[in-house]
């Protein structure tokens, strides 16, 4: 399973940034976190049913909609709750139809993947961030146990789906950020960090709205790198960071004005969700 992980990781970094992470030898107790992550986890999808109340019982009305009416009823009924995390259990109601299993333990599978990758990112930024080996493997073990992560992936709630998108878009962010900074660095590199830095912004949003309040100040820090590079007069940096910030913007806001334009068309809303009157 840590190999899996690791190669699944290692993966999306090559296909980012052209570059694999330096190879490091994981010490052993932090392979026992993620192992005990595994298992425990793992327990508790097994054991544990899903209690379809409150929040719940409204993202599951939702994905009912996308399974039986599709996008087009989503808007109709709208406006309502971020799409990303109903259209995932419309998915887990798409397969119990084809595997005859229930949607439920579907769910808790997707939810335990996400939960699994949060748990690995957070790792990856622990050591670069060169946290003690100890205290790593303590947060870790914390991650694992914590009832809130717990909660997540066995409840019918977003939560979950927003934990390894946050700490991807910090992680990118970052390497971005360096990427930035290099005299000689590859536009192509730069490409696809910025439009897979929007995209993820994109359905970090779809899953929690109150996150597009939070895109502005991102989008500031990249503008007080562009007028800095432009008071200092450095041309290099100051066309790349107008480069990602046109890209970062167009990649996650076309989307989502698309989104809230369907929503306006079909229900009369602009908007993306019915949480509250600006999102």
């Amino acid at each position: 399973m840590i190999d899996w992980c690791q190669s699944y990781c290692k993966l999306w970094i090559m296909s980012i940034t052209n570059k694999a992470i330096p190879p490091h030898q994981t010490p052993w107790i932090i392979q026992a976190a993620l192992v005990f992550s595994c298992l425990y986890w793992s327990y508790h999808v097994l054991v544990s049913q899903m209690v379809i109340v409150q929040d719940a019982h409204v993202y599951k009305k939702i994905a009912d909609i996308l399974y039986t009416e599709g996008w087009i009823g989503y808007f109709k009924a709208g406006p309502l709750r971020e799409p990303f995390y109903p259209f995932l259990i419309s998915i887990s109601l798409h397969l119990e139809s084809w595997i005859h299993v229930p949607y439920q333990d579907i769910q808790k599978i997707f939810q335990f993947c996400f939960a699994l990758n949060a748990q690995y990112l957070l790792w990856i930024m622990l050591r670069n961030l060169k946290i003690n080996t100890t205290i790593a493997a303590g947060i870790l073990f914390f991650f694992a146990v914590s009832p809130d992560i717990v909660n997540s992936i066995v409840s019918l709630f977003c939560e979950v789906v927003a934990f390894p998108i946050v700490l991807f878009i910090v992680f990118l962010s970052s390497r971005l950020r360096n990427e930035l900074f290099l005299p000689n660095s590859s536009y192509p590199r730069l490409i696809s960090q910025s439009f897979l830095l929007g995209f993820l912004f994109f359905l970090l949003i779809c899953t929690k709205g109150a996150f597009e309040f939070v895109f502005p100040f991102f989008v500031l820090a990249l503008f007080i790198l562009f007028f800095s590079a432009l008071k200092t007069k450095n041309t290099s940096i100051l066309k790349k960071s107008l480069f990602v910030l046109i890209l970062i913007i167009l990649t996650a806001q076309v989307p989502l004005q698309f989104i809230k334009s369907m929503n306006k068309k079909y229900n009369g809303n602009y908007v993306l969700t019915d949480r509250g009157a600006f999102m």
